[in-house]
């Protein structure tokens, strides 16, 4: 079809996510769970007459990438856009130009929005170049692309975006599982502040690196604690869930990634009569979240709020990606 006269268009969106267990020790070959969060991101995409890849990001901003030069260092408003292409491309080398136009919430609140628009790029630029993807390959191509911009990394929150549902990573880098969870009574309460996953990480690894053998056993204790919440989650013994993941937050407090206020929200969940409460992913800002029964819910999150945090109306356990084929008039 002629470029500018009804071009097929692609759509996809792709889940955030929420680390419910292993935060950090699944970045060190140990297990964990992530559960699909209800925060979709967007991607559109359709062919354009040249050799580049053209980007409009959700704040507006236009990037012309040559593809010639997708292997040079990029914008980091694009850079895992341009990292999912280069997947792609190394698959089957692209022939037409590409446009794409991500969007998503304004905020991602630490919900893991890098990996669900390199997923849903993944998936747009696959379909209109009619390259048929796996969720397995799909899962594994997305994650090299998130690795080939933050170095590192567990795959927990790409695992999130392709399968949706609540997922057990074994080991990193292998394909995760789907727990069979029918509901999820959390709650979720967002610090206030956001901050970076890599540099967190490097700090987990700085620590590991300098107390070999008391870093490894809290993360061992962790990657424990995962296969134990597995369990857990798929029987709804929600009473020992909240334990594990009290146990879970103190192991985090002891790699240095809480702050004062996660520590209020996490206790100002528990003095409200949750099961179970602990920050999800990275630390050092972003989200904690709750297991509470329907009947101390209102106290939970009157509790949050009133230590300043915001509970975030967001539904988990959610479908992973998925793609739409329409007229881009």
């Amino acid at each position: 079809m002629e470029y500018g006269k009804g071009l097929m268009q692609v759509s996809a969106s792709a889940p955030g996510k929420l680390v419910l267990f292993g935060d950090h020790a699944v970045v060190h070959g140990y297990p964990g769970i992530v559960t699909a969060v209800d925060r979709r991101y967007q991607v559109r995409a359709k062919h354009i007459d040249a050799a580049a890849l053209q980007v409009r990001t959700s704040a507006g901003r236009l990037h012309e990438v040559p593809f010639a030069a997708l292997d040079e260092s990029q914008p980091p408003d694009i850079a895992y856009v341009v990292a999912a292409v280069k997947q792609l491309n190394a698959r089957k080398p692209l022939k037409r130009g590409l446009q794409l136009v991500t969007g998503g919430p304004a905020r991602s609140l630490g919900l893991g929005s890098s990996s669900a628009i390199t997923v849903a790029t993944l998936a747009v630029a696959s379909r209109l170049h009619d390259v048929d993807l796996s969720p397995d390959e799909l899962y594994s191509m997305a994650r090299a692309a998130v690795l080939d911009v933050q170095g590192m990394g567990s795959g927990l929150d790409v695992a999130a975006a392709v399968y949706g549902g609540t997922c057990f990573l074994e080991r990193a880098g292998e394909i995760p599982e789907a727990l069979s969870v029918e509901r999820l009574p959390l709650i979720i309460g967002y610090s206030g502040s956001k901050v970076g996953t890599v540099n967190l990480v490097k700090q987990v690894a700085g620590l590991r690196s300098r107390h070999p053998d008391l870093i490894e056993a809290i993360l061992g204790a962790m990657g424990r604690i995962s296969i134990r919440a597995r369990s857990c989650l798929e029987e709804g013994r929600w009473r020992d869930l909240g334990a594990l993941t009290d146990i879970n937050q103190g192991l985090l407090e002891a790699l240095g990634v809480g702050t004062g206020q996660l520590a209020r929200l996490v206790y100002a969940a528990r003095s409200a009569r949750a099961w179970g409460a602990k920050l999800s992913g990275a630390g050092g800002g972003d989200c904690i979240f709750a297991w509470a029964d329907d009947s101390v819910r209102a106290d939970v999150v009157a509790g949050l709020e009133a230590v300043g945090g915001e509970v975030a109306d967001i539904a988990c356990n959610v479908p992973g990606v998925r793609v739409n084929d329409e007229t881009w008039r």
